[in-house]
């Protein structure tokens, strides 16, 4: 009997195994794949892994110190002596750009130098430029001799000429003062001692402010007075002298060596001309 029971309960056992065996089979078994899935699948199997072949970069490698965009070349400084003015170095610059097409190139005003980089070729092409460039100036300047001539003329024909002569240093104000100083009475009382003076005569200020090889660029202001009868500008007959004056001031360019009339101008009392004629002369070189 004992037997029996062992042999039940065996098989109880053995069932319960087997009942929980058949749900873990079905949760392993793989669900029915659509055609779609099935055909996917078997590419996937028979596709096989290609290599890389994209050969690998190498890192660049850069100098300690130097730009990345830096290109190579040589870097080369000029010293200009006789060419310092930012205008004068700013057009060896677009030289350089133009003839020797030198992209890097720089002014420094305050050291009258040009740095550029460029090959070894360019840097000789631009040393060639700046020697031609860089030439000491031919000096012309110096002390200067101004001739004035005043002609008076009437129907063309010649009646006085008077000739003044200045020497003139560039920059600086030359005066002739020729004539006399004429008192004149400060009111209408003459028993005061009250008197104010005038010039009456020539007076003939100048100045030199440019200069060049051939020329010179001058102010000049000429003033010359005289005294004249009332009736003969006004024909009344008062009897008082009545003070004739007349003024040219003038900015002019005077071609070295050569006579140039400044001014001509009427007189407004008479039928006479007036005129002023200038020659201006180097008569000594600046050293």
């Amino acid at each position: 009997m004992i037997r029996n029971i062992r042999n039940a309960f065996a098989i109880s056992l053995l069932a319960g195994a087997m009942l929980l065996a058949i749900p873990l089979a079905w949760a392993q078994e793989p669900a029915e794949k659509t055609p779609a899935e099935k055909t996917t699948t078997e590419k996937n199997q028979t596709a096989k892994p290609q290599p890389d072949k994209t050969p690998a970069q190498k890192p660049a490698t850069e100098s300690p110190g130097r730009p990345r965009d830096l290109e190579p070349g040589i870097n080369k400084t000029f010293y200009l002596s006789n060419v310092s003015g930012p205008t004068d170095l700013q057009d060896v610059v677009n030289a350089l750009r133009t003839i020797v097409s030198i992209q890097r190139v720089q002014q420094i005003p305050s050291l009258g130098a040009i740095v550029m980089r460029g090959t070894a070729e360019q840097v000789d092409l631009a040393q060639k430029l700046i020697d031609d460039i860089d030439k000491p100036k031919k000096k012309f300047g110096g002390e200067y001799r101004l001739d004035f001539r005043i002609r008076e003329l009437e129907s063309e024909k010649r009646l006085n000429s008077r000739t003044y002569t200045l020497l003139i240093e560039p920059h600086e104000l030359a005066k002739l003062r020729l004539g006399t100083r004429v008192p004149l009475s400060a009111n209408n009382d003459p028993d005061k001692k009250q008197l104010q003076f005038i010039d009456v005569g020539q007076n003939i200020d100048c100045q030199v402010r440019t200069e060049t090889e051939s020329a010179v660029g001058v102010n000049i202001d000429v003033d010359f007075s005289n005294f004249g009868m009332s009736e003969q500008l006004t024909g009344e007959g008062h009897g008082y002298p009545v003070l004739q004056q007349f003024r040219v001031t003038v900015k002019t360019t005077l071609e070295l060596g050569k006579p140039i009339i400044i001014d001509s101008f009427d007189d407004p009392s008479s039928k006479r001309t007036f005129q002023i004629e200038v020659v201006a002369t180097r008569v000594k070189q600046k050293e």
